[in-house]
């Protein structure tokens, strides 16, 4: 095997893992993105809620708290 055969596979092996991590990547950052938006949304629809339900406000603020983090994700 010569010097120039053993990058080529050294580097199609290290391009392979990197373009199924990217995958991967990928469609955690598609679910993060749609649970940001949907919780995002649901926070002024329960908001509306607090004076009905007693458990809202705790809701309300985990939701806000849910958002916080996986937009820092």
């Amino acid at each position: 095997m010569t010097e120039e055969e053993y990058f080529m596979n050294r580097l199609a092996d290290q391009l392979k893992w990197y373009d199924k991590k990217n995958a991967i990547n990928k469609k955690y950052n598609y679910l993060f993105k749609i649970l940001i938006i949907v919780a995002s949304a649901l926070i002024p629809f329960f908001a509306g809620m607090l004076d009905d339900v007693s458990f809202m406000k705790y809701l309300v603020s985990f939701l806000g708290v849910f958002v916080a983090v996986l937009t820092g994700v």
